[in-house]
C-alpha cells in the first residue's frame, strides 16, 4: 500500500524501526523521563506502571509529537519530551478505563491490568495518570498547549461515551462512526501534531495543518485497527479476532457489511449485536469479508493517509519529514 510517491520497507517492523531511528535519542530520553515522572510512593501505581512499561506498545503518539516538533525546527529544551510523555500517559489512562468498560482480559497479548488487579484499581490508577498529565503540563508553561490538551481530554471522554451509547445498536451510520473515532482516537494524534507546532512558535495556519495531519493519521489508524479485528493475526495484534464484535461494537467493517448484505444476513447481524454471546466469530468474519467491507475500510484508510501527507507537504525536506511520511505508510499498512 502506498499513500505517496516513495519507497518503503515491506517489513512493518523494519519500517517502524526506521521511523524510530530518526529520533531514537529523544525516545530514549522520553522513556527515562517517563519512569521518573510517573513515579509514586503508592506501590499499586508502581506495579501497574511497570506492567505497561514491560509490555510496551508502538508508541505512535509520542512519535507523532517528537517528529512534528523536530520537523518544524525544534532544537533546544525538553518540551517535546514532556509532551510525548503526556500523550502516552493519557493514552495509557484511556486503555485502563477501556478495559474496565469492555471487561477485557487481554491487552497487547498479555493479561490486562483489570484482570490482574481488578476494576477499581484500574479505574483509580487511570485517574491518577490523568491527574499526573496536568501536573506535567504546568512544566511546559504554555497556555496554548494547556488549552489544546484540556479540550483533547474532553473530546476523548465524549468519544468514549458515544461509543458506550452505540453499543449493541444495529442502526449506527458511517457518519456516527466517524464522529466517534475522530473524538476517541484521532483527537490525541491531532493534539500531538498541533502542540509540536505550538512549541516551535508556528502561526495558527501551520498549527491547523499539523492538527489536520494528526486527525487524518488518527482516523487511518483506527480504520486499520477495525479492519484487523476481522482480518488480523491474533498473535500479532495481541487480542482475539472479533473482539469488537463480541463486545457489541459496530465498527466500519460491520456497518458496511450490514448495508451490503441480504435480509437474512442483516437480521443475523442485528440479532448477534443484540446478544453478542450467540456470535459465531468465524461465520461473521466470512460475512464481513464477502461483503467487500474489508477492502472498503482499507481503501478509506488510504484516503485519510493521503490527506495526512497533503497536510504536511509544506514541511522542509528533512529526515523528520521523511519519517512522518513513513509513519503514515506504517499506520496504513500495518498488520499489528
Amino acid at each position: 500500500m502506498n499513500v505517496r510517491h516513495s519507497t518503503r520497507s515491506d517489513n512493518k517492523g523494519d519500517l517502524l524501526a526506521e521511523i524510530r531511528s530518526v529520533i531514537q535519542t529523544d525516545l530514549d530520553d522520553a522513556e527515562e523521563f517517563s519512569i521518573k515522572a510517573l513515579d509514586s510512593d503508592i506501590p499499586l501505581i508502581q506495579e501497574i506502571g511497570r506492567h505497561f512499561h514491560q509490555y510496551g506498545g508502538k508508541k505512535l503518539r509520542p512519535i507523532t509529537v517528537i517528529l512534528s516538533a523536530r520537523a518544524l525546527g525544534f532544537e533546544e529544551g525538553e518540551s517535546h519530551i514532556i509532551l510525548a510523555i503526556i500523550l502516552e500517559t493519557i493514552h495509557v489512562a484511556t486503555l485502563l478505563h477501556d478495559d474496565v468498560v469492555d471487561d477485557s482480559k487481554m491487552r497487547r497479548g498479555k493479561a490486562s491490568a483489570n484482570s490482574i488487579w481488578g476494576n477499581p484499581a484500574s479505574v483509580l490508577v487511570g485517574d491518577f495518570l490523568y491527574s499526573r498529565t496536568f501536573e506535567l503540563l504546568v512544566e511546559i508553561q504554555r497556555m496554548e498547549v494547556f488549552d489544546v490538551m484540556a479540550r483533547t481530554v474532553r473530546r476523548i471522554s465524549e468519544g468514549e461515551i458515544l461509543q458506550l451509547i452505540q453499543l449493541e445498536e444495529s442502526g449506527i451510520t458511517e457518519e456516527q462512526y466517524f464522529e466517534t473515532i475522530e473524538r476517541k482516537t484521532a483527537a490525541l494524534f491531532s493534539a500531538g501534531a498541533q502542540v509540536g507546532a505550538i512549541i516551535t512558535n508556528q502561526p495558527e495556519r501551520i498549527q491547523r495543518r499539523m492538527a489536520d495531519f494528526g486527525t487524518n493519521l488518527g482516523i487511518a489508524f483506527q480504520l486499520i485497527d477495525d479492519y484487523l479485528d476481522y482480518a488480523g493475526d491474533a498473535t500479532k495484534i495481541g487480542k482475539s479476532i472479533g473482539d469488537d464484535l463480541a463486545e457489541g461494537k459496530f465498527t466500519l467493517p460491520l456497518i458496511y457489511a450490514r448495508q451490503h448484505s441480504d435480509a437474512a444476513q442483516r437480521n443475523m447481524i442485528d440479532a448477534a449485536i443484540r446478544d453478542p454471546e450467540t456470535i459465531n466469530i468465524k461465520q461473521f468474519c466470512e460475512i464481513v469479508a464477502k461483503s467487500g467491507a474489508l477492502e472498503y475500510t482499507v481503501g478509506l484508510a488510504r484516503q485519510y493517509g493521503s490527506r495526512a501527507i497533503q497536510s504536511i507537504d509544506f514541511l522542509p525536506d528533512t529526515p523528520f519529514r521523511e519519517a512522518l511520511y513513513k509513519l503514515v505508510d506504517f499506520v496504513c499498512s500495518r498488520d499489528y
